[in-house]
């Protein structure tokens, strides 16, 4: 009998091994993620970092099989009595609901990488991260397709990719060069909100009434300014919301727009394939009225956002990946999740 094991059925400890530095950002589709994860827990093994995510990890699992525990006790009367609850919730919202508003979220694509760039055309086409090997800020797309991403520690990034070229970082530039999309942006929408130096929500609802355009033209036309004003490309979504435009801006970057109509079943149908980790909250996305973040919110998940804790949960115990499928198990989240098990 065979006593050698083969390579697939070695233990892998680092598939379990989830940090901010194996998360994907945009570029990053195609990125070999067992060997970023890898690379991650082998280069970090042993330090005050590594011991801290176990010791989270031991707490998620504990935290996972007290919520299994707690859901195998519950009786289908119980289930369908807080399912009547949360759907009498969600018809007392729906005559509230609003897709009136039209919002547009600028995301200028790696920002400080490119601007980078822009300074020393030589960097174009290479492989460069702005930082240093203690931390990165960013990473432009070439050096994205081997892993590399922001708030990865430099010595990993160059790890994974030897050719890596690090700039340091240069404020003052990078506030030059916000400060000149945010004259754009002022043209469309005088209270705009900035989201630190390289990102922007404007309400150009007004403008598209004004000017009877669309709000893919304003995108259109917003972003070939903002390439006019700067030398440099940004991606843009437009949605009934906010937090909707945001998850547009991500899907067709880099240089790239995505616009979700103000339509309901537009908007559910989109929502529904979202993944739970796209899920955050404020208060303007909550008046908004689309019924996921309604039966969340009146679920008792008082959250800012579903993080890695509640992510592994709703997977692990209620097999919950999309918002769609934690409309259908609202139940569960119901009974289970209060004020202080949520927060």
């Amino acid at each position: 009998m065979e006593e050698s094991e083969s390579a697939s059925d070695k233990p892998r400890p680092w598939q379990s091994y989830h940090t901010v530095y194996t998360n994907a950002k945009a570029g990053m589709n195609g990125v070999d993620q067992e060997k970023v994860q890898r690379v991650v827990y082998e280069m970090s093994k042993g330090s005050k970092y590594f011991e801290n995510e176990e010791r989270k990890e031991v707490l998620i699992r504990q935290k996972v099989e007290h919520m299994r525990a707690r859901a195998a006790k519950l009786s289908a009367a119980d289930l369908s009595h807080y399912q009547k609850v949360a759907d009498k919730r969600i018809l007392e919202l729906e005559s509230t609901r609003d897709l009136s508003r039209v919002w547009l979220h600028v995301d200028m694509d790696a920002f400080y990488a490119a601007v980078e760039t822009l300074s020393n055309p030589s960097l174009k086409g290479k492989p460069m991260a702005v930082g240093s090997m203690s931390m990165i800020s960013t990473a432009n797309y070439e050096a994205r397709k081997f892993g590399v991403r922001a708030a990865m520690p430099g010595f990993i990034a160059r790890k994974l990719c030897p050719d890596l070229i690090f700039v340091p970082t240069d404020f003052k530039k990078y506030t030059y060069y916000s400060d000149l999309t945010k004259k754009v942006f002022w043209d469309y929408d005088p209270n705009f909100m900035a989201a630190g130096l390289d990102e922007a929500y404007l309400d150009i609802t007004k403008v598209c009434e004004e000017r009877s355009i669309t709000g893919a033209e304003i995108a259109e036309e917003l972003r070939s300014r903002v390439y006019g004003e700067t030398g440099l490309t940004c991606s843009a979504g437009v949605a009934p919301n906010r937090l909707l435009a945001k998850v547009c801006s991500d899907i067709n970057k880099p240089n790239g727009q995505f616009v979700l109509p103000n339509d309901r079943m537009a908007v559910m149908t989109f929502i529904s394939s979202l993944p739970i980790r796209k899920v955050f909250f404020d208060q303007l996305i909550l008046s908004s009225c689309f019924k996921l973040c309604w039966r969340l919110r009146k679920l008792n998940l008082q959250i800012g956002g579903i993080g890695k804790v509640t992510e592994n949960i709703l997977k692990d115990v209620f097999g919950i990946s999309t918002c769609e499928e934690m409309l259908q198990k609202g139940s569960f989240l119901c009974v289970l999740f209060s004020h202080s098990s949520a927060g």
